[in-house]
């Protein structure tokens, strides 16, 4: 507050082997104390996608936090792709199962997604991007999230700069009730 912040995101990216194993008791910790310190404050959390194997801590963190965040933010890139999926269709079956198998509400998901090709080679066209955001409508999100603006600059794909952004801005912009949010 000296600083004049009114926002946290807590970006937890680490490999769940790597971390101790109280390691989402601990970072819980924090965010639930930063919440009684300050009701006001937007509080995010940022975890990779697709955290099924065992021992991983996503889901703990995430039940242990969801009343003191405001959102959470899967990054739902550089995913493993089920023989049987398309990368978008892997996509939209995540959030299906955070919904029903995870039981978070869709006013807590802000989507995370990543303009053009990502470290695993899977690439998010303009139009995968477009239909995802109309699925994330669909399912009520909270938001969209871009990693990152500097991708979107320089138009991946040979699209045109900020294309990502202003075709998902423009499906947003139909309803009241999703957000944009661009990470740097």
């Amino acid at each position: 507050s000296l600083c004049g912040f009114d926002g946290v995101d807590f970006d937890i990216e680490d490999y769940y082997g790597n971390v101790p194993q109280d390691f989402a008791n601990q970072a819980a910790s924090l965010i639930n104390s930063l919440r009684s310190l300050n009701q006001f404050l937007y509080i995010t959390l940022t975890t990779p996608a697709q955290a099924w194997s065992p021992g991983c801590y996503q889901q703990s963190l995430l039940n242990l936090t969801i009343g003191s965040i405001d959102a959470w933010q899967p990054m739902e890139y550089d995913l493993w792709i089920d023989s049987w999926s398309t990368y978008t269709g892997q996509i939209q079956w995540d959030l299906s199962y955070y919904l029903a198998n995870w039981g978070v509400s869709p006013s807590k998901i802000i989507l995370g997604l990543m303009p053009g090709p990502d470290d695993m080679g899977n690439d998010l066209t303009l139009q995968d991007a477009l239909n995802i955001t109309s699925f994330a409508k669909s399912k009520n999100l909270k938001g969209i999230m871009t990693w990152d603006a500097n991708i979107d600059s320089i138009g991946p794909d040979e699209n045109a700069p900020y294309a990502y952004s202003l075709g998902i801005e423009s499906i947003l912009n139909k309803s009241n009730h999703l957000h944009k949010v661009h990470e740097l």
